[in-house]
């Protein structure tokens, strides 16, 4: 290995993986194999990424609760006459939920599961820098990648700012009662919205200054050549596809 050369896959072997794994769920016609995938890419993120169980389970909690709500929505249909396993009277027709829906509503929410636990993957393995530069060598403009990156770090100085004005009303007794936490709110998020204004113009100022030409550079490092990794992601890659066209047992929905 030469010097300065890194030991790992590297970022564009790392993006093309987890999006062949996306593109599997999402074109999968039985639910086992976006469950499968799901845990495939949790090992993948804690035996490479080192990604702690905890940490990974208790961010992954949100999309689950997106997954969650959406299939709630899905298990229902709106008709004109009375079916199904269970319905109710609303206005001139029925809410249903039949046998289809119940089908429906396991199939997409397993294949979201899988595809969201490869993007998930991604993000918890690949900082946004790396993500940045495999964009620029894909030939995505300039100027969409440094926006990315910049919308990307205002996210946490406005968080973190949104946090410190939030401890500093608690200790004013900003929150003592429901129309002082209205009152309070409402002037921190008009508070946050002035400050991300001038904040915005000040450091597009100070990026001028040092010839800011509209674009972001970041270093990239080198990646040593690992053909065994490359060739074990290929496979499974493979693998998974196989499963999608060979496994279409589930009933047609």
């Amino acid at each position: 290995m030469m010097r300065g050369e890194k030991d790992g896959l590297s970022p564009m072997q790392r993006v093309l993986f987890c999006l062949g794994m996306m593109v599997t769920a999402v074109c999968s016609a039985h639910p086992f194999l976006g469950a499968e995938l799901s845990v495939v890419m949790f090992l993948w993120a804690r035996v490479y990424g080192k990604v702690p169980v905890g940490k990974y389970l208790r961010m992954f909690r949100l999309p689950l609760g997106f997954l969650a709500l959406s299939g709630l929505v899905l298990l229902w249909e709106y008709s004109g006459v009375r079916e199904g396993i269970l319905s109710f009277s609303v206005g001139p027709g029925y809410l249903s939920m039949t046998r289809e829906t119940v089908l429906r509503t396991i199939l997409v929410t397993f294949r979201a599961l899988g595809a969201v636990s490869a993007l998930f993957a991604l993000g918890m393995t690949t900082p946004v820098t790396e993500l940045t530069g495999v964009l620029k060598r894909l030939h995505c403009p300039d100027l969409i990648c440094s926006l990315m990156y910049l919308m990307y770090r205002y996210i946490f100085l406005m968080y973190q700012v949104h946090g410190n004005m939030k401890q500093a009303a608690e200790g004013r007794m900003g929150y003592m009662d429901y129309r002082t936490s209205l009152r309070t709110t409402a002037g921190i998020y008009g508070n946050l919205l002035a400050y991300s204004y001038r904040q915005a113009g000040a450091n597009f100022d100070a990026m001028e200054s040092r010839c800011f030409d509209g674009s972001v550079q970041f270093l990239s490092g080198k990646y040593r050549k690992d053909w065994r990794k490359t060739v074990i992601l290929v496979i499974l890659v493979l693998l998974e596809i196989g499963i999608c066209i060979c496994w279409r047992s589930w009933p047609a929905v």
